[in-house]
């Protein structure tokens, strides 16, 4: 081998490397989880306000997918999130979110995970826990919600006790 093929060859790769490095999103973990948290913050305040268009600004241009407490709350689209919301203050007339807690945010670049619980009460009732579990897409710097997925949790209902 000569000296100018390992020289060539060495620039080639440390160029492939390089370029990898530059179509990495790089991310700050810990601005995008203040983004993230205050993006969840309002999509509950939006939500338990029934603002319809405020909760679907929100909503991955790309594609969304929430999936509510009961088995037939499958969303993939604004008409659907609409009906849903639609639905929910009907029954409900009046909801609130508070005191989220045991907020677990994962990120990388420009998806991230924000898994939380958060107290919830409909008309004017008891707030009861809720586990919420979203992911987000960023696009031109700001965050969008990509899939949602709630429970109710039970105590003293599982195996663990």
């Amino acid at each position: 081998m000569t000296t100018t093929f390992r020289y060539s060859s060495s620039l080639a790769v440390l160029a492939l490397a390089l370029s990898g490095c530059a179509i990495s999103p790089v991310s700050d973990t810990g601005r995008d989880q203040a983004d993230v948290r205050k993006r969840v913050e309002l999509l509950l305040e939006r939500y338990a306000a029934n603002d319809q268009e405020g909760v679907i600004e929100m909503l991955d241009p790309s594609g969304v997918t929430v999936l509510g407490t009961d088995m037939g709350e499958v969303i993939h689209t604004p008409a659907q999130l609409r009906a849903l919301m639609d639905a929910d203050f009907r029954l409900w007339v009046t909801a609130k979110f508070s005191d989220i807690r045991d907020f677990d945010f994962r990120g990388n670049g420009n998806m991230a995970s924000a898994f939380f619980v958060a107290s919830f009460s409909a008309a004017g009732g008891p707030p009861i826990p809720i586990r919420i579990d979203t992911t987000w897409r960023k696009q031109d710097g700001t965050w969008y919600l990509s899939q949602s997925a709630n429970a109710v949790p039970t105590v003293g209902q599982s195996a663990v006790r």
